[in-house]
């Protein structure tokens, strides 16, 4: 059975899908605690970002994976110092972190590796990237 291009360009969909079902579920958690501060609400928007992402890609539009290669983005750095943090996560995250004096730097790889994939990929909708006749016409 071969792979489609449109099935192919879903692989990242579906693991953003799982990362956005962990990250809720972990978010609920936190909540249910009382423990959600500003850092949590800033998570419950990158979670809305992915999941207009999500509607995007699953439905074929060019902007979806565009918007869920923004949302990753932003997750890959890790800065900090003892007044500042940059650590922006939900769902699945992989790190690798370096203290240099007093200033902590890093990567999340997991968010790396989807953004690299899904420019890779080229952000193709699921369907076609052209109308079928203009896909006809650029065969010839």
């Amino acid at each position: 059975m071969e792979t489609t291009t449109g099935k192919r360009t879903r692989w990242p969909a579906y693991l953003l899908c799982v990362q956005w079902a962990v990250g809720a579920y972990a978010l609920g958690c936190t909540a249910w605690w009382g423990e959600l501060g500003p850092a949590g609400l800033l998570i419950c928007g990158l979670m809305a970002v992915a999941a207009i992402a999500l509607v995007g890609w699953f439905g074929g539009y060019r902007w979806g994976p565009r918007l869920a290669m923004l949302q990753w983005a932003v997750q890959v750095p890790l800065l900090g110092n003892g007044s500042f943090n940059w650590f922006l996560w939900f769902g699945l995250q992989l790190h690798v972190k370096a203290a240099i004096d007093e200033f902590n730097v890093g990567v999340n790889v997991y968010a790396l590796t989807m953004l690299v994939w899904t420019l890779y990929l080229g952000g193709a909708p699921i369907g076609d990237a052209l109308p079928r006749a203009a896909a006809a016409a650029a065969e010839r």
